[in-house]
């Protein structure tokens, strides 16, 4: 995992499967790539350790140079945690759907885009701190950040927006209160989540392992009549943390893993699925070749045959 400010932050991506994390790997230069393979879904986990009542932390995700719609609220997860990737709503329930590594486009000077088997991306988070609404402040702010008691990872801009012009955000005299008490009743902007406003080219937002349903804390579950919005101010950024992903091949060719054999190297780059028929013309057919050994001895000669199996890979590259 990527960790940052003794461990504060943190970034990893795990298999949305088996719930296990790929695989880092450290360049010279001290960057991150994850070793990943293509069609995997996955979900990028982050995380911050910082205590809610010190600072409060949003995390905003962006993949292959897109970023995603909405922000998390990392202080109303459980442990400050959530796995994060496409995000829905079904039923008044929310929840993540996994992410697929699929063709992306390359933010580097190589193009990998036609290869499957040189697949590269990047992932960044940028951490940002949240201000708590003053008590002594009755206008609206720009660049506001809200508080959800739905299962629900964050706002878009456009939700930002929208609320800033709402009658019943005038004033903050709701939350004039003790600033632990955070029991209030909010709306539920669902209006938004919805599959047309989430923009991610090049990137397969659908799922067939289901999604993720991130646990929250001290919030309640059903939204109320008369709701209430707690507004929070975006702070500064305290953090931006960069995952590069790449398959096997490709962290070969970059310089990151060492050169395996001519022999497997060669079947990483033509990968072939094994085919019933013994007689299928696109697989390397074996030459038979036979070495004599003479070896003479007080007069007498004595031969030596080993036969052996030659492989000519010349040939597949030919075609």
């Amino acid at each position: 995992m990527v960790t940052a400010e003794g461990e504060i932050f943190k970034v990893e991506l795990v298999n949305a499967n088996t719930g296990e994390s790929f695989k880092q790997h450290i360049a010279s230069d001290g960057e991150i790539y994850v070793e990943v393979e293509p069609n995997m879904e996955y979900f990028v986990k982050v995380s911050a350790s910082d205590d809610p009542k010190e600072r409060k932390i949003t995390a905003d995700i962006e993949i292959d140079g897109k970023k995603l719609w909405y922000r998390t609220y990392l202080w109303t997860m459980k442990n400050n945690t959530a796995h994060l990737g496409y995000s829905s709503m079904e039923n008044g329930k929310h929840c993540d759907l996994s992410l697929k590594f699929a063709k992306v486009s390359n933010s580097g000077q190589q193009s990998f885009d036609c290869i499957p088997q040189l697949l590269m991306g990047q992932i960044v988070v940028s951490f940002r701190e949240v201000q708590d609404p003053s008590p002594k402040k009755k206008k609206k702010e720009r660049n506001t950040s809200y508080e959800y008691d739905e299962p629900y990872s964050g706002g878009s801009e456009s939700e930002e927006k929208d609320s800033e012009t709402s009658e019943s955000e005038e004033e903050d005299s709701d939350s004039s209160g003790s600033e632990e008490d955070t029991n209030f009743e909010y709306f539920l902007y669902e209006s938004s989540l919805k599959e047309g406003n989430v923009k991610v080219s090049g990137k397969a937002l659908e799922s067939k392992l289901g999604c993720v349903q991130n646990k929250f804390d001290g919030l309640p579950s059903v939204p109320g009549t008369n709701s209430r919005v707690k507004r929070y101010s975006t702070g500064k950024l305290v953090r931006k943390m960069k995952l590069n992903y790449c398959t096997a091949l490709g962290l070969i060719e970059i310089g990151i893993l060492p050169k395996p054999p001519l022999w497997d190297f060669h079947r990483l780059q033509f990968p072939q699925e094994k085919s019933n028929s013994s007689s299928c013309s696109s697989e390397i057919q074996p030459e038979k070749k036979r070495k004599i050994t003479t070896t003479h001895l007080d007069g007498k000669s004595i031969v030596e045959v080993q036969e052996f199996d030659f492989f000519d890979l010349t040939k597949e590259k030919e075609k």
